[in-house]
């Protein structure tokens, strides 16, 4: 099948539509999508793109294969949500996504998938999903020893307090990242968190960790308390 890397779009709504076909085959996956230069240097990723509206022959969302599309609001289907990964990246940077459902057949999101998309506060799933779940807005994966991990909190999320439920002990790299409303966290039982999971956090000055064992590099960094922290580890 196809990657689409390019296509046009309509001007005057603002809609991009996806075809299913190409040449005869099926159109698969996402590639990352073009951008331009301007005589200062300045990206722009499509501007001009509000809505991006899907086929059902797509399977994959590539590496940073919407990143930086700042207007970009919505993700809609033309038919079914047959999506089954969703890598690095996808959405990073998508500053105006707020609407965008996670579908049954996704059993593979890559860390930081949606950084730094600051308008949407809460992830949506199909509650036929088996390798996923959302609670309160978050997303979780299910794991068969019942110990889950938190792959993503909301970048737009306004919350400023946040308790992480008792049956998760992984926060995922990039879990956090971008959420600069939180301001205190009571970490439950995790005991490892993964790299820049609070990368941009600088509104968390309040963190309870009681069973925290690992910490990887940059996790804290950017966080209102590691900053008044006088040692590297918590005790």
């Amino acid at each position: 099948g196809w990657c689409v890397v390019n296509h046009s779009v309509d001007p005057m709504n603002g809609i991009l539509e996806v075809p299913g076909e190409y040449l005869g085959e099926p159109v698969v996956g996402i590639a990352g999508l073009t951008y331009s230069v301007d005589i200062s240097g300045n990206i722009s990723v499509h501007p001009g793109i509000r809505e991006i509206v899907l086929p059902s022959t797509i399977k994959y969302l590539s590496y940073y294969a919407f990143s930086g599309m700042k207007n970009l609001q919505k993700v809609s289907f033309s038919g079914e949500n047959n999506i089954e990964e969703i890598r690095t990246g996808a959405f990073a940077n998508c500053t105006s996504l707020a609407d965008f459902e996670i579908g049954s057949n996704v059993y593979r999101i890559d860390a930081g998938a949606f950084y730094g998309c600051t308008s949407l506060n809460a992830h949506k799933i199909s509650s036929t999903n088996s390798s996923y779940y959302v609670q309160n807005g978050v997303l979780y994966s299910n794991a068969e020893n019942g110990e889950d991990h938190l792959i993503s909190y909301p970048a737009g999320k306004p919350d400023t307090s946040f308790t992480v439920p008792s049956n998760v002990v992984y926060v995922g790299e990039q879990a956090f990242a971008a959420n600069t409303h939180l301001q205190s966290l009571v970490l439950s039982n995790v005991s490892n968190v993964g790299r820049g999971a609070f990368l941009g956090c600088t509104s968390l000055s309040q963190i309870e960790a009681n069973y925290l064992e690992v910490a990887e590099e940059y996790a804290f960094d950017d966080t209102a308390w590691y900053q008044a922290q006088n040692s590297e580890f918590i005790t």
